[in-house]
């Protein structure tokens, strides 16, 4: 992690200016099996209420980039609008699934709420679900006893995405095996 940066302004308004990025970064991620490498994530400011992002990472043999802009000219109101490309990027690795994505998105951020509009490739992967006939369920009378939290408020999320299945996505479970392709 590296800051380049000059502070300005008053204690009541400061101002930042300058770039904030993490280079050469791994991100391990258990649950789904798979690790992300050459993380890199950037952050530059001319004027401290307007930056440039943009960012890097591999997983398998893809990529992702992302790039776009944050706004925080009227804080505690702030916008970015990103977007996210990538190729053959290895999004889960473990028994009962393997798959690639190819995104191609436009997100859009506000306080407590996302839009994201785009498509996502699944040019390959494979899906092998569990037979969970025989699992036990909860039983209607279970008590669960210690602190309980109020949950943080929910982000409001909308998406308008079409994911299009690639003819190498094969199925197997639930009695049945074969290749899934087609839109949604």
């Amino acid at each position: 992690l590296a800051a380049d940066l000059t502070l300005a302004g008053t204690g009541a308004a400061p101002q930042v200016a300058g770039e904030v990025a993490l280079r050469d970064a791994a991100v391990t991620i258990p649950a789904l099996g798979v690790q992300w490498r050459d993380v890199e994530l950037s952050a530059r400011s001319t004027d401290g209420r307007h930056a440039q992002l943009t960012g890097t990472a591999r997983s398998g043999d893809g990529a992702l980039r992302l790039h776009g802009t944050l706004d925080v000219a009227t804080p505690p109101r702030w916008t970015a609008r990103l977007k996210l490309e990538g190729e053959n990027f290895e999004v889960v690795k473990i028994p009962q699934a393997w798959l690639l994505a190819s995104p191609r998105l436009d997100l859009d951020m506000h306080p407590r709420a996302l839009h994201v509009r785009g498509e996502v490739d699944i040019p390959r992967g494979r899906l092998a679900p569990r037979d969970l006939s025989n699992a036990v369920r909860v039983s209607d009378d279970t008590l669960l006893v210690g602190a309980v939290t109020a949950p943080p408020p929910p982000w409001a999320v909308t998406a308008d995405i079409r994911l299009r299945v690639g003819e190498q996505l094969r199925l197997d479970g639930f009695d049945f095996g074969g290749w899934i392709t087609g839109d949604v």
